[in-house]
């Protein structure tokens, strides 16, 4: 016999049925004291059971027998689209396609099962994984691997059945050869360390494993810089004034933003001065060891694509890194396969820079100053938006050096050495230009313009105003955009 004191009411737009007090008893036994259950709420505690807003207001409510099923379904698609998915997500979820709530432990648990049934059980993974390794080596001509253990104990002994998984190496064929042409540049993610930094700082501080220079140099992300000053300062204008102040590539006008900095206060001058200029400056990066990364985004881009990939047994991880891999050939690969056709010489984003840089170039003007060192003096364009004029630059090719230090920073040709390199190998004499003898082009006769003189400047309208410039008024009619003498309202 079941007992239950149930109390209706109407929240919102649910049905909520509270029960107080809920007894079980079973008839056939009553003197089993087993047979007797009763709920360990009191009867101030509530226990709600939130219904769909679709359900009528007398409580009809229909409970599904079979709700595990098809939480663990719901919940198995879920994962299969994405493995990271939060728990809390799920919750939701499921409370949106049952109209029930079910509790965060048996999310949990649902999202567990459902990652074993589409990526496999996770002990059963670790053995699995020699062998897909292997399977993968023989497919993939040129693919390394590395399985690290150690011995398994068991009751104090030894057993040579089972070896314990301590840390896997693999890398394709297509990756160690691409890293060849790579950037000799590593971004290194940060990470909390609590009892082996000592030892750490000790590995790489040694000389003779040639993380050190000649070898390498050690740099800092300008990001972690800026943020670490704004956890210390609390002021969010200088820490972007801090990140431009790091990305600036001449060493001039490095200087005299830094000096403006260090102004704001003398803890801000004892704290930046702490710091070596080569470590987080672009503009004392002389050889150009960055290439003009100032931050670890490359690192923070891996984390984003294998995030998926963290939460599942670790066969299926090795699996995602090669799919993922997969698609990034195939379609780079096709990319690089089109730009080469197309006659381009770099990548995308270099080839759009340079291309960029180029129009800039038309514009400057150009004095030869040496004829060994090949020196020149480049001057930019008036700027009619900002109404300021152009800058200076010394440009020697010889050294391959710009003064406004982009060209050494980012390793290709900004438009001073563009221009330079213009005017030290000019087009030559246009006299040997062959002419086309088969055709001759003219004009089309069709497109001929009208009689008068023709309009030498277009209407112009608010795009053409810049935000802080003051705009003509009216003084008859006190409208902006014309003046007295071509007022509408004059007579």
């Amino acid at each position: 016999m079941i007992n239950l004191n149930l109390s209706i009411s109407q929240q919102n737009d649910n049905t909520v049925v509270s029960c107080d007090r809920v007894e079980v008893r079973n008839d056939v036994d009553e003197d089993n004291e087993d047979s007797d259950y009763e709920s360990d709420t009191d009867g101030d505690d509530e226990v709600d059971i939130s219904l769909d807003s679709s359900s009528s207001t007398d409580a009809k409510c229909e409970f599904h027998s079979n709700l595990n099923t098809q939480v663990n379904e719901s919940t198995r698609g879920m994962v299969n689209e994405e493995p990271s998915i939060h728990i809390s997500l799920i919750q939701e979820r499921i409370c949106t396609q049952f109209g029930y709530k079910i509790s965060y432990k048996k999310a949990w648990m649902a999202k567990q099962k459902a990652i074993v049934k589409v990526f496999g059980d996770w002990d059963e993974s670790y053995a699995t994984l020699p062998h897909w390794l292997e399977y993968m080596q023989l497919h993939t001509p040129g693919s390394v691997y590395k399985v690290e253990t150690k011995e398994y104990v068991a009751s104090h002994q030894v057993d040579n059945r089972y070896r314990v998984f301590e840390r896997v190496f693999w890398s394709f064929k297509q990756c160690h050869e691409a890293f060849k042409l790579c950037k000799p540049l590593l971004q290194v993610d940060g990470t909390f360390l609590y009892d082996r930094h000592q030892s750490i700082k000790g590995a790489v501080s040694n000389p003779h494993i040639g993380w050190q220079p000649p070898n390498a140099y050690h740099v800092y992300c300008i990001r972690h810089i800026a943020s670490n000053f704004n956890h210390r300062f609390k002021n969010i204008a200088l820490k972007k004034d801090l990140i431009k102040l790091g990305y600036t590539p001449s060493k001039v006008i490095f200087e005299q933003k830094l000096s403006r900095f260090r102004n704001e206060s003398e803890d801000i001058q004892r704290w930046i001065d702490c710091i070596s200029k080569e470590k987080w400056a672009l503009c004392y990066d002389d050889d150009g060891r960055r290439y003009g990364h100032m931050t670890t985004n490359l690192s923070e881009a891996v984390n984003k694509v294998f995030k998926g990939a963290r939460n599942i047994p670790i066969t299926a991880l090795v699996k995602v890194t090669y799919g993922c891999l997969v698609e990034y050939f195939v379609k780079r690969g096709e990319e690089a396969i089109f730009d080469l056709h197309n006659g381009n010489m770099f990548c995308r984003t270099v080839m759009l820079q340079i291309q960029k840089n180029q129009q800039e170039a038309s514009s400057h003007q150009v004095r030869r100053y040496d004829v060994h060192r090949k020196t020149f003096e480049v001057e930019e364009a008036f700027n009619p938006i900002t109404q300021s004029s152009g800058h200076k630059w010394t440009v020697i090719l010889d050294r391959r050096y710009c003064e406004c230090g982009r060209f050494q920073s980012y390793r290709y040709p900004c438009s001073h050495v563009i221009a330079a390199c213009i005017a030290w190998r000019p087009l030559g004499n246009e006299c040997n230009i062959h002419t086309n003898s088969e055709w001759k082009l003219v004009p089309d006769i069709e497109r001929a313009r009208a009689k008068g003189r023709r309009k030498s400047t277009r209407i112009r309208n608010e795009m053409d105003w810049v935000e802080s410039q003051t705009r003509q008024r009216c003084s008859r009619c006190n409208e902006v955009g014309h003046n007295r003498r071509h007022c509408r309202q004059q007579n």
